[in-house]
């Protein structure tokens, strides 16, 4: 009893210290600059959208069971909700966030801020996770998982959805 107890209470402060890096980062870099409003934490989250052909939030991931990565390709599409044989990449984190990180020669004050607030992004992931993998589910509307380990193996990270058409 006094095992799972243990457990339940480290799964709990992952998953609270995953919660709070990743919003203070949200809440940091958006609400000065876009006026959002924190009314919980989920608006928050929504602030920080990942640009493809379309614009979609990156939101908070955690699977309570611990797991080792890589994950398997049922288990990922279970998650997608996405059907068997469905196209599922695997790519690093520097890889999946190398147009958002960089900054172009004439590139507004607006875009420069974006850059930097994905730079810090990526620099919290890697602070609290452990090898990181990027899965991208799925074509045209791919899914996207940035899972990592927790310092107590559950997996963690953040899942957005990019549009992809040519």
């Amino acid at each position: 009893m006094n095992q799972l107890y243990h457990q339940r209470q480290t799964n709990k402060n992952d998953f609270i210290l995953l919660h709070t890096i990743f919003f203070i980062t949200v809440v940091t870099f958006n609400h000065t600059y876009y006026g959002c409003t924190i009314k919980k934490n989920e608006d928050a989250a929504a602030c920080l959208l990942f640009v493809s052909e379309s614009e979609y939030p990156l939101q908070l991931f955690y699977k309570e069971q611990s797991s080792d990565l890589p994950i398997p390709h049922a288990e990922l599409l279970r998650w997608a909700c996405k059907p068997p044989r469905t196209k599922i990449e695997k790519t690093d984190l520097n890889y999946f966030f190398r147009h958002a990180v960089n900054v172009y020669a004439g590139a507004s004050d607006e875009e420069n801020f974006q850059a930097d607030q994905f730079i810090h992004l990526k620099s919290v992931l890697n602070e609290v996770l452990t090898n990181i993998v990027v899965y991208r589910i799925g074509e045209i509307h791919i899914r996207v998982y940035i899972l990592g380990q927790t310092k107590s193996g559950m997996i963690a990270g953040l899942q957005t959805t990019v549009v992809e058409t040519t």
